[in-house]
């Protein structure tokens, strides 16, 4: 997998079409034996959400619908105004992280995919691609706080439906934020915390962007 990207578009297409088929079937199979194996079929709707991101992460980059800007960070443009920014899919993580130990030096890979993601923007606004005012938010459980008001990001409460959608991907959230733990550790979904800026902020903030990044690429194996 980790040459998925690197293969002959077409053939990328192809295997990432093919892969689409996966949750589907898995959906059509759950509502045919529903009647006759209720509760294992209960059982299994929580894995729905999760084979969905991760057998459609590869169609939704190629089509443009994840918009990368780093291999592990990503934005959708809400409108011209805002964009949401999100943490790799769990397909990205088997490709791009499979072979970083899990805890700490997992948890410096991650942040420098971040930062790559971050200072790509900065290019953007910098060659007048993106707008100053845009505002950049996101909401993840692996933000370090002090880290984030260091680098200008503003904390906010998380929305209610955000919650609810982290309750959704709840098995996902569960074993990424263990390999950034480097053990099990179930998370509490009301300490996901929600960060936003703006562009213009985001560029005042390059240089501790560049230098934090610096300072992980010099400590990271």
């Amino acid at each position: 997998m980790s040459n998925f990207y690197s293969q002959n578009i077409i053939l990328q297409w192809a295997l990432a079409l093919l892969m689409l088929i996966v949750p589907f079937a898995f959906v059509l199979l759950l509502m045919k034996f529903f009647n006759d194996y209720t509760v294992i079929s209960c059982l299994l709707v929580p894995f729905i959400p999760p084979s969905i991101h991760f057998f459609g992460a590869p169609i939704a980059k190629l089509s443009g619908h994840h918009k990368y800007l780093s291999p592990m960070f990503l934005v959708d443009s809400v409108s011209d105004k805002k964009c949401v920014m999100h943490n790799g899919t769990t397909f990205d993580y088997l490709v791009n992280m499979r072979n970083v130990k899990p805890g700490l030096e997992f948890n410096k890979k991650m942040l420098v995919f971040y930062l790559d993601g971050l200072l790509n923007i900065v290019d953007k606004i910098e060659a007048n691609e993106v707008s100053e005012s845009t505002l950049f938010q996101g909401s993840s459980y692996f933000f370090n706080e002090r880290t984030a008001k260091k680098l200008g990001f503003k904390l906010t409460k998380t929305m209610f439906t955000l919650k609810i959608y982290f309750l959704i991907n709840y098995f996902d959230l569960t074993w990424m934020y263990s390999l950034s733990k480097g053990r099990l550790i179930f998370p509490n979904i009301n300490n996901v915390q929600t960060v936003s800026i703006t562009g213009k902020n985001l560029v005042l903030s390059k240089t501790r962007l560049n230098n934090l990044r610096l300072f992980l690429t010099r400590n990271c194996k």
